[in-house]
């Protein structure tokens, strides 16, 4: 279920409810019962967090051409 933030029309109290998309729109103030207004936030961003996870996963490999000096391909080695 997503997350909406809100904040109270009367108190001005933020806060957050866990609703679903086919819930009521209108959203009421825990505290005063007040009518809440929907915040638009910019959410969180993707955090990757654990093993398994490097900065280099999403670099693109080189293709080894040869003509670098130290290069086994450039030696005559067959790689």
């Amino acid at each position: 279920m997503p997350t909406y933030d809100f904040e109270c029309v009367s108190c001005k109290k933020r806060f957050e409810l866990f609703k679903k998309m086919s819930d009521d729109s209108v959203s009421y103030c825990p505290d005063c019962g007040g009518v809440a207004d929907k915040i638009i936030t910019a959410g969180i961003g993707i955090s990757f967090q654990g093993k398994g996870f490097y900065v280099n996963d999403s670099v693109p490999v080189k293709t080894c051409t040869g003509e670098c000096s130290g290069c086994e391909k450039a030696n005559g080695k067959k790689t």
